[in-house]
């Protein structure tokens, strides 16, 4: 989904991902995102799993270890192929 980015916004998050050394994709949620999905989400953190055309294949909710990470990863990564 594409959307306007607040300027202000996008360098902040620029910023948060340089100090944190966050090498991996990072989205800036604009309005259309906000609106259609992240509207419900009440958890932090909440991990969306998208695809190269943005559909989204799994949500995870809350904090897991790494092992745990890897299972689901590795499962989401499986399903993805199947579809």
């Amino acid at each position: 989904m594409e959307g306007n980015i607040d300027e202000k916004l996008l360098e902040l998050a620029k910023e948060i991902v340089e100090l944190t050394g966050a090498d991996y994709t990072n989205i800036l949620p604009g309005k259309d995102l906000i609106s259609g999905y992240l509207y419900k989400v009440s958890v932090v953190p909440t991990t969306i799993f998208v695809n190269s055309e943005g559909d989204i294949l799994k949500t995870v909710v809350g904090a897991k270890t790494k092992d745990d990470w890897i299972d689901i990863i590795e499962k989401v990564m499986v399903e993805a192929k199947n579809e």
